[in-house]
């Protein structure tokens, strides 16, 4: 039902619904409110096909998952939707506030292992920061008598929703490994992260209605083409499992929010989809089928920014700095499509489809062609970003440069620095450059050290009420 009710989201969009205000109203000026606009179509679509590729792929019985694993996986993907359709910065903050509890609380108990444990309150802590960057952004646009929207937010605090996204969509790809290990059944798994991770970059097309202009949003730019290069050259030579999942979550919201940085939010909301898209086809592929492996090759499609692609948008009208950054953000999607292809096989388990009950080889193929289709339709059909051709040339060019490192991985998979030559001289200077900041590495990991020790100590619950406390304060409008 959710699915076909996000078919119709088209015809309702724009459209804005606000909650009662809290009382009193004098103090609390904002509300929850919720808004369906045509460039967040992609991802509450992309959302409702991955919940439904879940429940068609996950083993039900005595040895797989049970009724409440399904009503959680439902129940996760509506929180989802809620993130998705978010239009003030309150509504996301208290979303990824509620996302962050049910993550801490899964890995705390779901891992028996202490260390990891450690980790995922870390991972814990970083979210806190994203969710304070969101809480700033909203305070630094806000006015008396008026609602803060997102449409409405300052170029700064366009910027603060950007990092505060970033630094979500890094934690989400450290805390996949963490997942993993958890015993937890894989469909719901895989739904709580990519849902977590789309909660986390829901924000990047309606931050991409402001663009921002000036020397710290270019230098972020350039850090994100930076990054996007290196975890997809990354990706491409993983073998697959949890590092690939990582280098996957990085590439694709790195250029998602190169491109909601560059003013193009259909592009932030195709690269957004695409990772959801792509990332349940490469984490639901578990069952071997060579027939079905091939099928699942043609999501190569929504990735390569072809014309009536769903990534078509994503090298329209580039101009600026992005336009210097293009080949860097180029390189970085042909290495994506290459390694699409390369691990989509490899994905797949031990287990072989032919040899499930009969009903089980119906409904897998459909849940993983489902989302594979899904791209395909966001491709020509139900948004602003569909049935656009797009800069053709660009991708052309880019899908040449996959083709030819599809053809001549084995090479590449060989190459490393130490057997190129590049040692030496090189590594002299990069032994010099280590030395160099190596110290400052230090002391920011001493004072993490000291701040997680402070807030994972006998006075936790303290800083949690004063963080509260602080949070109602500023929300009412009153001093703290």
């Amino acid at each position: 039902m959710a699915t076909l009710a996000t078919l119709l989201w088209p015809r309702a969009a724009p459209l804005t619904m606000a909650l009662p205000g809290w009382q009193p109203a004098e103090k609390f000026t904002q509300s929850l409110t919720f808004g369906i606009e045509p460039q967040t179509w992609p991802l509450g679509f992309g959302l409702c096909m991955l919940n439904l590729a879940v429940l068609l792929t996950t083993d039900k019985g005595p040895t797989g998952t049970g009724a409440w694993a399904e009503i959680g996986s439902l129940a996760i993907t509506g929180f989802g939707l809620l993130a998705v359709v978010a239009a003030n910065p309150l509504t996301l903050l208290l979303i990824w506030t509620a996302f962050d509890l049910l993550e801490l609380g899964t890995m705390v108990l779901a891992n028996t292992d202490a260390d990891t444990g450690g980790r995922a309150v870390r991972a814990f802590s970083w979210r806190l920061l994203a969710s304070g960057l969101l809480l700033w952004a909203g305070i630094a646009s806000s006015a008396p008598g008026t609602e803060t929207v997102f449409g409405s937010l300052s170029p700064g605090a366009n910027l603060l929703l950007v990092l505060a996204a970033a630094v979500r969509l890094g934690t989400a790809a450290r805390l996949g490994s963490l997942s993993s290990r958890a015993t937890i059944p894989s469909g719901p798994r895989v739904s709580l992260d990519l849902t977590a991770i789309t909660a986390a970059a829901a924000v990047l097309p309606r931050v991409a209605l402001n663009p921002t202009s000036g020397l710290l949003p270019a230098a972020l730019m350039v850090s994100l083409s930076i990054a996007a290069l290196a975890a997809a050259w990354r990706w491409l030579r993983s073998g697959g499992g949890a590092s690939a999942r990582a280098h996957w979550i990085l590439a694709c919201g790195s250029l998602a929010a190169f491109a909601a940085l560059r003013g193009a939010p259909n592009a932030a909301s195709a690269w957004t989809t695409a990772l959801i898209l792509g990332g349940g086809v490469l984490l639901l592929n578990t069952k071997r089928s060579a027939t079905l492996n091939r099928a699942l090759l043609l999501g190569t499609w929504s990735i390569s920014a072809l014309p009536f692609s769903l990534t078509a948008a994503t090298w329209a009208g580039v101009s600026g700095i992005a336009l210097v950054l293009l080949p860097a953000a180029a390189v970085a999607q042909g290495l994506l499509m290459a390694g699409y292809v390369l691990h989509t096989p490899r994905g797949a388990g031990e287990e072989v489809l032919d040899e499930r009950p009969a009903w089980i080889r119906r409904a897998y193929p459909m849940g993983l062609g489902g989302l594979v289709i899904a791209g395909m339709v966001a491709g020509v059909w139900g948004w602003e970003g569909a049935g656009v051709v797009g800069g053709w040339q660009v991708a052309a060019g880019i899908a040449a440069l996959s083709v030819a490192l599809v053809t001549f991985h084995k090479p590449l998979m060989r190459w490393s620095p130490a057997t190129a030559g590049v040692s030496g001289r090189y590594a002299l200077y990069a032994g010099r450059v280590a030395a160099f900041v190596q110290p400052s590495f230090s002391w920011l990991q001493r004072v993490s050290g000291a701040v997680t020790a402070t807030l994972e100590g006998e006075g936790a619950v303290m800083w949690t009420l004063l963080f509260l406390v602080l949070l109602v304060s500023l929300l009412a409008g009153a001093a703290p």
